[in-house]
């Protein structure tokens, strides 16, 4: 028995893990501030925790499906993303550029 396969083969074990990061976190209100939170990205929804640590229920939990992601820079943030679901907008600022681009990547899918 012989089985052919075409074309490139995905791994869904990639698309299962989750990322989590400590970021500073923005919400697109006029009066909001740059916080430290701690956030997880699993499938396709974004959980933000009200502190640092992962403690409790996520304070936020946006639903990505159908949503927007893109690079977002300002003076003092340089590595940001925005994330704009059906809910809301928010921003999220990492330390570095390769944390940046690896939620960005993972986010748009």
């Amino acid at each position: 028995m012989f089985k052919f396969v075409a074309g490139r083969e995905e791994n869904k074990a990639d698309e299962r893990v989750q990322l989590t990061c400590t970021v500073k976190f923005k919400e697109s209100s006029p009066f909001s501030f740059w916080s430290k939170r701690f956030c997880v990205l699993c499938g396709c929804q974004l959980h933000v925790f009200s502190s640092s640590t992962p403690k409790g229920k996520p304070s936020l939990t946006l639903d990505l499906a159908g949503g927007n992601v893109i690079e977002y820079e300002t003076k003092k943030h340089l590595y940001c993303v925005q994330i704009m679901s059906s809910k809301k907008t928010v921003f999220l600022s990492f330390d570095s550029r390769y944390d940046q681009s690896v939620w960005l990547k993972r986010a748009a899918k």
